[in-house]
């Protein structure tokens, strides 16, 4: 049985992906799936790892727009599309400090992207990624 690194040392991978994909059914976010299951698929964890927020405190355990937000910054260095979708997700997860959190990680996320691009791991996000920033984009009022 193989377990979920430092942050839940004590949950195997099913069960986070249980979590993660229960927390998408519940709050019927189903649109999100296609680019969870391409994360899922990547593994990132393993060599990149996961931590959830860095400098905020999660909304929810695990928690799925921290999920998209490591994974978009670890594999594709970060940029206003991954900060975005974090956003996005946390506005309709109804995270009451969602635009705080978008603020703070513009401005404090700088230094990760810029650290992403002097070492060349900056590369444009997945065809999921991109469809599913369009679809958030053209979201009114969430």
């Amino acid at each position: 049985m193989e377990y979920f690194g430092n942050i839940y040392p004590y949950l195997t991978e099913e069960e986070v992906k249980n979590s993660l994909l229960r927390q998408i059914e519940d709050n019927d976010l189903n649109f999100l799936k296609p680019a969870f299951f391409e994360m899922w698929a990547s593994r990132f964890w393993i060599k990149k790892g996961f931590d959830g927020s860095t400098f905020i405190q999660d909304f929810a355990h695990p928690s799925i727009c921290s999920f998209f937000h490591d994974y978009l910054y670890r594999v594709y260095g970060g940029g206003y599309k991954a900060d975005f979708i974090f956003y996005k997700i946390q506005r309709l997860l109804k995270d009451p400090n969602a635009r705080k959190n978008f603020v703070g990680v513009r401005v404090f996320g700088s230094f990760f992207r810029l650290r992403h691009f002097l070492k060349g791991r900056r590369k444009e996000i997945s065809y999921n990624f991109i469809e599913l920033f369009i679809y958030l984009k053209k979201l009114k009022n969430k």
